[in-house]
């Protein structure tokens, strides 16, 4: 979902670390991020409630 918009160059694993931790700095804080047991995946989940957040 994410490489169509980001190109195809060769620094494309860069830009992705770039935007997930740019999203994550506003997220963590929100309490809506959870890893997976010892970095095996990560979610992250926006309640209705916290949509305007």
């Amino acid at each position: 979902m994410l490489r169509w918009p980001l190109g195809f160059d060769d620094e494309l694993e860069e830009r992705f670390t770039r935007r997930f931790a740019y999203f994550l700095e506003a997220a963590l804080p929100l309490g809506l991020v959870w890893e997976a047991e010892r970095a095996q995946g990560a979610a992250v989940w926006i309640p209705p409630e916290q949509s305007e957040v």
